[in-house]
């Protein structure tokens, strides 16, 4: 899989390989975060996108006929509105849709004469015509627009095109936007898998009934509350071995040694045996707080063979030494569940132990490596595989502002 992006935010051009493990390093403001979130947004505004928007069409149409049905006081409004539905076509006329209503209407309230059927078979027909193609360009572009805040092309060159394209064995999707707006869709496939991005450890805080759930985050809140959390249950053991599930477990351990329990009221704590009383999660250290929303993914299966997941730089909150745990822990990911998994960071432990884990498991032939940096305001960013030192170059030089300045102090100590 192949991620082409041209003139998107603040990146230029760029091609990103998406084989397993794909890893963006740089300094802050240099685009890593973009590629997430591109993929994030094209893999769930475009994934069953054509199922999504006729299962919106018809509740918007049994809205309407609800309306309607309430202005006229019937009594079996919910019964005459789930008939309506079901007989419509969207090959049908605005005729054919009258009679639809008219018939069904006959039934249930065949003495009334001061119904405006008209009416309703106007706004009906207005929702069943709606161009299939203009709501796919409107559902792409609030998905993108709300994840990049409305600023989609070049703040510096907004009149230009933002194109990005999502290749699998030289077939693409193709989103072209002008101005903001989602001008083109081209498809020779159908995404079948969803992405997750997992950014913000805080979530877990959003779980109990008393937070307030943000637009960005309330599908995974709803997904971990609402799934099962019985691991011989989920998706991810059907798929694979348990076994494999116990490993990840294992490796996790090491930094998180409890379990992540919803009582009966819903809301969420961590039992840890080495404590006397569950401590809500929100109570979590931000660290913890990391591996138990990984571990709650995986409990709940809400992780599927040949998904997509984005960590955006994991090792802000994590010591070093758990850095290494999160990093053999996604690395075991990719080998058991054959995610397609993209990696942000600007930690060269993080990065030093994806890529001694890697050999260990004997996946390196399936980690690619990036560097973001920017030039004149414009993220650039190249495949570094055969100069993965160039990232840890770029990594060190605070150490040598560091060491100059220590150099200087003991000088004039001296």
């Amino acid at each position: 899989m192949e991620l082409k992006i041209s003139n998107f935010a603040k990146i230029k051009e760029a091609n990103i390989k998406l084989d397993g493990i794909t890893v963006i390093a740089g300094e802050n403001n240099t685009g890593k975060s973009t590629i997430g979130k591109i993929l994030f947004s094209m893999f769930n505004s475009l994934k069953d996108i054509d199922g999504r928007i006729e299962e919106l069409r018809n509740s918007q149409i049994e809205i309407s006929i609800l309306g309607w049905c309430f202005q006229y006081k019937f009594e079996k409004k919910y019964v005459i509105a789930k008939n309506i539905l079901k007989q419509l076509v969207p090959s049908y006329d605005f005729a054919e849709v009258r009679n639809v209503i008219k018939r069904t209407l006959n039934i249930y309230e065949k003495n009334r004469k001061d119904l405006d059927v008209d009416e309703l078979t106007e706004k009906v027909f207005i929702l069943l015509k709606a161009p299939k193609e203009s709501v796919r360009l409107e559902l792409i572009r609030r998905y993108f627009y709300e994840m990049f805040h409305g600023q989609i092309n070049p703040l510096n060159n907004s009149d230009s095109e933002s194109i990005i394209s999502l290749s699998i064995k030289n077939n693409p999707i193709r989103l072209k936007f002008m101005k903001n707006e989602c001008e083109e869709y081209e498809r020779t496939f159908e995404i079948q898998h969803k992405a997750i991005l997992i950014d913000n450890p805080f979530i877990m805080d959003e779980l109990n009934p008393s937070s307030k759930i943000t637009s960005t985050t309330d599908k995974m809140i709803y997904d971990l509350v609402h799934m099962k959390s019985e691991i011989d249950d989920n998706l991810f053991t059907s798929v694979m071995a348990k076994d494999k599930l116990k490993k990840i477990f294992e490796i996790m351990n090491n930094a998180i040694n409890g379990d992540v329990i919803q009582t009966n009221d819903g809301e969420f704590y961590y039992k840890d045996d080495s404590a006397s009383e569950p401590l809500n999660v929100c109570n979590l250290s931000t660290g913890l707080k990391s591996f138990a929303l990984l571990k709650l993914l995986l409990e709940r299966g809400l992780l599927e063979n040949r998904d997509v997941i984005i960590f955006d730089e994991p090792e802000i909150h994590l010591h070093p030494q758990w850095q290494v745990v999160y990093a053999e822990t996604i690395m075991l990911l990719q080998k058991y569940f054959d995610l397609t998994i993209v990696v942000t960071t600007h930690s060269p432990y993080f990065l030093d132990a994806i890529s001694l884990f890697s050999k260990k498991h004997e996946i390196d032939n399936k980690c690619n490596y990036y560097l973001s940096e920017v030039e004149e305001g414009i993220a650039k960013i190249e495949n570094v595989n055969d100069h993965i030192d160039l990232i840890y170059q770029k990594m060190a030089s605070p150490l040598d502002i560091l060491n100059t300045i220590r150099y200087e102090l003991e000088n004039q100590e001296n």
